[in-house]
C-alpha cells in the first residue's frame, strides 16, 4: 500500500510530544511491511524554530514539510496551516496514496486534505490524539474552528481510530461521528529504541542515593498534566517520608517560574525537589531506570505514551487517566484527583514490599504483551487493508 501520514509535526519535532513519537514508530513499522510510506507536515521544528531541510527520507519514509503560515498562531492557539497543502505537489501526494491516516483532529490542514480525499475519492483515517476533547479553555476556539472547517473534516473522515472505549464515548458527542466509524487502537511504544543506560547513572548525575525513594513525574510542564496538583501531594509526602524526592522532568511550556513559587510557598528544599525543565533525549532510559514509581495525574483518557515508557521499565504508575483502566489495581493506580488519595495510593507502594513487586512485575509484562508499536502496527495495517478493500467494492 502507499501510505499517506499527515501530521502537523514530525520527526525531529519532539517538542510537540507523544504524537511525533508514535508517528514516526508505526511508519518505520509500516515500511519494515513492505508498504511505502510518505510524510505530509509543517517545517515546525519546535514553538520557535524551524526546520531548514524541507524534505528527507529517514529509514525509508518520505518526508514532505510544508512552511507554517505562523509559529505564533499555532504556540498561542495550537493551530496549524501550510499554504504548501494547496500546491499541486500536496495534491500528486493525495492522487497517489492507497489510504491516508492523519493524526491530529483541528488543523486547517486536514480541511484541505479532507476536500481533496473526497474529490480522489480516498479513504482518510483519523486519530486525535485527544484533539477531539472538549477542553474549556479552548471552548470558543474550537466551536468558532468547528464551525468554519472541523464539521466538514469530521463528517468526511472515513474512519476513526480512539485510544479506548472512553475516547470512543467522546467521539459520539459529535453529531457528525457513527459508532460504526470508531475503531478502539490503543497507543504503543517501542521497546527497541530506548538507548541503554547503566543503572544509577541518573542518580549519579544529580548526587542522588541509590536508597532514597524517588517519585517520578515525566512530562511536558503544561497545565493539563498537574505539576501543581503533584507538588501539593507531595508536601504531604514529606511530612511522612522525608527522604523522599520529587523529580519533574520535562520541556518547560510556561510553568516553570510557577513551579517555582510553589516549590517556595510549600516550603520544600531543593533536596527534596529535583525540577529538570528539559527534554529527556536518550537520558530518559537512565530517569526511568533510577526512579522508583511515576506520579502523572493528566486527568481525562489522552493515554500519554509516558505511561506505557514507565511501565516497560517496571515503574508502578499512580494516574488519573483513564487509559489503562483495565489494568487497575495490577500495575497501575487510577485514581481521582484528590491529594488525600494520591498520598495513600504512595504510601501504600512505598511500605507494602510484596505489592510494589507485584505492579513492578506485572508493568513490564503488560506492555509487552498489548502495547508495542510493532503489534498495534499490524492491527492498524489489517484494517487500513479492509477500508481499502471496500473502497474497491
Amino acid at each position: 500500500m502507499n501510505i499517506l501520514i499527515n501530521i502537523p509535526y514530525f520527526y525531529p519535532a519532539t517538542d510537540f510530544g507523544g504524537p511525533v513519537t508514535l508517528g514516526l514508530d508505526l511508519a518505520k513499522n509500516f515500511t519494515k511491511k513492505g508498504h511505502s510510506v510518505s510524510v505530509s507536515t509543517t517545517d515546525l521544528h519546535n514553538q520557535r524554530k524551524r526546520n531548514v531541510c524541507l524534505d528527507e527520507e529517514i529509514d525509508n519514509i518520505k518526508i514532505y514539510r510544508f512552511k507554517n503560515i505562523s509559529n505564533y498562531i499555532s504556540q498561542k492557539l495550537f493551530l496549524f496551516f501550510s499554504l504548501g497543502y494547496l500546491s499541486k505537489r500536496f495534491k500528486k501526494l493525495v492522487q497517489e496514496s492507497d489510504i491516508i491516516y492523519t493524526l491530529n483532529a483541528r488543523c486547517i490542514n486536514n480541511y484541505i486534505l479532507l476536500k481533496l480525499a473526497k474529490k480522489y475519492d480516498k479513504k482518510v483515517v483519523m486519530s486525535p490524539f485527544g484533539g477531539l476533547v472538549r477542553r474549556r479553555n479552548r471552548k470558543y476556539l474550537n466551536k468558532f474552528f468547528d464551525l468554519l472547517f472541523g464539521n466538514f473534516i469530521f463528517k468526511n473522515v472515513s474512519f476513526f481510530f480512539a485510544v479506548n472505549k472512553i475516547e470512543k464515548q467522546s467521539f459520539l458527542s459529535y453529531k457528525q461521528i457513527n459508532a460504526d466509524k470508531i475503531f478502539i487502537i490503543p497507543n504503543s511504544i517501542n521497546p527497541h529504541v530506548f538507548k541503554k543506560h547503566p543503572l544509577n547513572s541518573f542518580r549519579k548525575k544529580y548526587n542522588i542515593a541509590k536508597g532514597r525513594k524517588i517519585l517520578l513525574f515525566f512530562s511536558r510542564l503544561y497545565y493539563s498534566k498537574k505539576p501543581l496538583f503533584v507538588i501539593e501531594v507531595f508536601k504531604k509526602i514529606c511530612k511522612q517520608f522525608p527522604e523522599s524526592l520529587l523529580v519533574m522532568y520535562g520541556k518547560d511550556h510556561g510553568m516553570y517560574s510557577e513551579l517555582l513559587a510553589h516549590k517556595k510557598i510549600y516550603n520544600i528544599s531543593d533536596e527534596q525537589l529535583l525540577l529538570i525543565p528539559e527534554t529527556a533525549g536518550d537520558f530518559k532510559t537512565a530517569v526511568y531506570q533510577d526512579s522508583t514509581m511515576l506520579v502523572l495525574p493528566s486527568p481525562g483518557s489522552e493515554f500519554p505514551l509516558v505511561l506505557l515508557e514507565a511501565m516497560y521499565f517496571n515503574l508502578p504508575v499512580i494516574t488519573s487517566d483513564l487509559s489503562l483502566s483495565a489494568f487497575h489495581n495490577k500495575a497501575v493506580k487510577i485514581i481521582t484527583m484528590d491529594t488525600n488519595k494520591y498520598q495513600n495510593a504512595i504510601k501504600e507502594l512505598f511500605t507494602d514490599t510484596k505489592l510494589y513487586q507485584k505492579y513492578s512485575t506485572l508493568a513490564k509484562k503488560i506492555v509487552i504483551d498489548n502495547f508495542t508499536t510493532e503489534k498495534v502496527s499490524n492491527q492498524i495495517l489489517n484494517l487500513f487493508e479492509q477500508f481499502r478493500q471496500q473502497s474497491s467494492n
